[in-house]
């Protein structure tokens, strides 16, 4: 993950400029892609419990999450090229965080609850 982390602050730049994305540059979209690819192989990692879950939600969920609101756009024009499957993984792993934020004790104020993928 630390290979994406510039990619990454390239994405949360864009997000903070509130950049449409018709109107990114070739190497925005890069960048989203590489940060999509990244979290794609965490999702099929996450999907067959070859990592624990615990190290995921506390210290991916919220990058997920953040740059799935970002990337969206890009991984919905890929879909279209690539086809339904592309970016599946990423897709199924943002579901299962969703409630990982939003449970998190930054956020809600608790200790971390025994299911964090629960809301």
């Amino acid at each position: 993950m630390e290979k994406i982390r510039e990619d990454r602050r390239v994405l949360y730049s864009l997000r903070d400029a509130k950049k449409p994305y018709d109107t990114w540059s070739e190497a925005e979209r890069t960048a989203a892609d590489r940060v999509c690819r990244w979290f794609d192989v965490l999702g099929l990692l996450d999907s067959l419990k070859l990592l624990d879950r615990r190290i995921i939600d506390r210290f991916y969920a919220i990058p997920v999450v953040e740059l799935w609101e970002i990337c969206e756009p890009h991984v919905l024009s890929q879909l279209e090229i690539r086809g339904r499957s592309h970016f599946w993984e990423l897709r199924q792993l943002v579901q299962q965080l969703q409630c990982v934020k939003k449970n998190h004790p930054a956020f809600s104020s608790t200790k971390w609850p025994w299911h964090p993928r629960k809301c």
